[in-house]
Parts: structure tokens; C-alpha cells; sequence
């Protein structure tokens, strides 16, 4: 969860590293970029934040779980999510794929040990895309017991709010559309048109959560301004490509000793002439021992792990995730799966034979047609045969020994 302060912003500031920034004289956090194949942005004032909608296996209804009397009026399924004295809004993602604005003041507390500070009142002025409705309406039912006020028929709408100690009020809205755009003006506490007419508690802080449903990055925010959450990118958010991963053996044995070939094709983010060799790495760290560029193939490099370094987990076939950046910042992901040698119930092992001093399969790459290449960190074993670790399973030749 967030919790860094960061300096300064510019105008349509990225806020990509994880931390916490100042915007409006409150703590602007920053979260995780990205929804597989959209991308969503909050933006208040000159500041601009991606957020990413937090994902479930239930409907927004079940999710906020809204059950009148059962509930005591409150959100009883967003209680992991509620602090006393906030109120919090996300984009939430349903099974289906669909998007949702959820937002729940304050905090459903069944044993009352929270605040006692009498609730609160909250006013939102909301504009929201014409294929969406309010799914949850917390409160909007019949009886002398409910002061809330839906005003659904205008534009913008407008939602008065307010509510007791120990509960919450909100709503659910949406689905949003593939493409779609939210304002809501908000007033909090002295400004909510229902202040101090029923309850006198206050508001202290207003967050929208990002990420991981069960940890989310939590990113507080003016409570007088004005927002809006879109469909898009910030105007200086860096931009995020793919990356051509592919692995010339026809398959690989796990349990080698040598080196495993990887090649890095040039895509239209990632011109393989662009890519910072220092940036290349796996998903879980590692990085090549060497690196090679193909002069009888443009756009193409040859990367070289060691095959112990690498993780190939799997029963017959392993994935391969490789991360990397441009000269100029912009990050790619990629990956490739590759067939692996299964390991014989009888007899001797492929990694067996490869202690013999038999080569490891370099990729089909029989003639040394290099040009430019590059060898991995210096804390890395050299890889010209010295210490063995040429591609050959077992130590280098010498006398007595004889080559494959």
C-alpha cells in the first residue's frame, strides 16, 4: 500500500512510482498503471493519476452488498475498505469485464469500536455516461428513517447524503462503456446540503483506491475540487510496449548446466537498435550473461542466461518473461514458451551427458556470426570456455580430454 511522500508536480504530473504526493494540500499517492487492454485516469485540478480498477468474482451489487435492514443500510461487503471518517471511490472490474464506480463514506462498524464522531454528510453533483445507472442506491428507500435525497432526473444529478454513527451511505454506478467519462463535484461536512440537519459528524478525508482488491493503493485527494475519471492516459504518462521473445531451441533441459539462448526481436515500442542492454532482465531479476547481435539478421539480438539462473518450472513446457527499456524510458514486457526435456524415469539424464562434456544447444547458432557482443555484469563467470561455462556441460578441454 502507498505510503511515500514525493516533492513537487508538473502539470499532468505522472505519478507513476508508488508514493504518496501532495495535491490540494492533501496526500495525492500514486498506484499501478493499466487494465490489460484500457487505461483509466483521475484528474483534479493540473494533476493527473492513472488508476487501475480493483478486480472481484461478484456482480458491484454483491460487492457493496447492500441489504437495507440486514445490513443496517450500509456496505457490508466493502468493509475491508473502509476507514472511519473517509470516503472512498474506485473503478471495480466484474467477471464480466465491466467497469463500475463504487463510492462508500465512512464505516460500516457492527461492535461499534470505531469513531463516535455522529456520522457524517456529503453532497456529490455527479455526471456519468448514459449506459450506466445507479445499481446501488445507499440510501434511497421508503421510511421516515431515510433523509437522503437522489436527484436523478437532472443533469448534473445531484446525491445529498448523510448518515449515522457506525454506518455508511454511497452507491454503485455503471456498467461505464468501453469508453467513458466521470465528474463529480464534491462537498463534504459544512458545504453537503444536509449538514447538521440529522447527524454532525465530519469527513476527514476522501481517497480512491487503485490496484490489488485486497491491498489497494490508497490516494487522498482535495475534498473541494472537483474530479474526473476517463478512459485515456495522462498527457506525460510513459507510454508501455511489447517486446518479441523468442527462444530458437526446439526445446531445453532444465537441468543443464550451460546457457540458453533467447532472442529479442525489434517491435514497433521496441526497435532491438533502442533497447538498453542494461535494462534487459527477467521477470524475476535475471539478467543475460551475454549478448549478441545477429549481423546475418537485422533486428535481432541474442541474448545468453544461465541456464541454473533461470526459472523453467513446469511439467512440459516453461515460459520465459523478459522486461526491458528504451534509450528514452519507454518500458516493454514480453514472453515465450519453450518445450522442456522431461526427466527420464530410467537411466541416465540429458544434464548427465551434459557433465560428459557434451555442448549444450546454443540455438542452432553454429557459425560465430556476431559482430557486437557484450558480455553480462562483471560479477558473472566469463564465458569464453575458461571456467566452462562456454555452452559445454563440463569443464573445458585439456589433455586427456576429448571434445564431442
Amino acid at each position: 500500500m502507498v505510503g511515500r511522500q514525493i516533492g513537487s508536480l508538473t502539470r499532468r504530473t505522472v505519478l507513476g512510482a508508488t508514493g504518496t504526493l501532495m495535491l490540494g494540500g492533501t496526500a495525492f499517492g500514486a498506484s499501478r498503471v493499466g487494465d490489460e487492454s484500457r487505461t483509466f485516469v483521475l484528474e483534479q485540478g493540473e494533476e493527473c493519476l492513472p488508476i487501475t480498477p480493483l478486480r472481484g468474482d461478484e456482480t458491484a451489487e454483491n460487492l457493496y452488498d447492500w441489504r437495507k435492514a440486514q445490513t443496517q443500510y450500509s456496505s457490508a461487503g466493502t468493509t475491508d475498505l473502509q476507514r472511519d471518517d473517509t470516503s472512498i471511490l474506485f473503478l471495480y472490474r466484474d467477471p464480466q469485464g465491466e467497469h463500475y464506480l463504487v463510492v462508500v463514506h465512512d464505516r460500516y462498524d457492527t461492535d461499534r469500536s470505531g469513531s463516535q464522531d455522529g456520522g457524517g454528510s456529503a453532497t456529490f453533483r455527479f455526471s456519468g455516461p448514459d449506459s450506466g445507472q445507479w445499481v446501488v442506491t445507499d440510501d434511497l428507500y421508503s421510511g421516515s428513517a431515510n433523509y437522503d435525497r437522489w436527484a436523478l432526473d437532472q443533469d448534473p444529478q445531484q446525491i445529498d447524503w448523510t448518515w449515522d454513527d457506525f454506518r455508511t451511505d454511497g452507491g454503485v454506478y455503471g456498467p461505464l462503456g468501453d469508453s467513458f467519462e466521470v465528474t463529480i463535484d464534491p462537498a463534504f461536512n459544512e458545504d453537503a446540503a444536509l449538514f447538521d440537519q440529522h447527524y454532525e459528524g465530519r469527513i476527514t478525508d476522501w481517497q480512491v483506491l487503485s490496484g490489488d482488491r485486497s491491498d489497494p493503493d490508497r490516494t487522498s485527494i482535495s475534498m473541494d475540487e472537483p474530479i474526473r475519471i476517463h478512459t485515456g492516459r495522462c498527457e506525460d504518462e510513459p507510454q508501455s510496449g511489447r517486446l518479441d521473445v523468442r527462444i530458437p531451441q526446439g526445446r531445453v533441459n532444465p537441468r543443464s548446466r550451460g546457457l540458453l539462448a533467447v532472442d529479442l526481436y525489434s517491435t514497433d515500442t521496441h526497435p532491438v537498435e533502442d533497447v538498453d542492454h542494461g535494462t534487459i532482465r527477467t521477470h524475476s531479476g535475471v539478467r543475460p550473461v551475454k549478448i549478441r547481435r545477429q549481423s546475418d539478421r537485422d533486428g535481432v539480438v541474442r541474448l545468453f542466461f544461465r541456464m541454473s539462473d533461470v526459472d523453467l518450472t513446469g511439467e512440459e513446457t516453461a515460459t520465459i518473461r523478459l522486461e526491458a527499456e528504451t534509450a528514452v524510458g519507454t518500458h516493454g514486457t514480453g514472453s515465450a514458451t519453450v518445450r522442456l526435456v522431461p526427466r527420464p524415469r530410467g537411466g541416465r539424464d540429458e544434464a548427465d551427458r551434459d557433465r560428459s562434456g557434451h555442448r549444450e544447444d546454443d540455438g542452432g547458432d553454429s557459425k560465430d556470426n556476431d559482430d557486437d557482443e557484450q558480455r553480462g555484469p562483471p560479477d558473472h563467470a566469463d564465458t569464453n570456455g575458461r571456467n566452462g561455462d562456454d555452452g559445454r556441460g563440463g569443464p573445458p578441454e585439456g589433455p586427456g580430454r576429448r571434445g564431442p
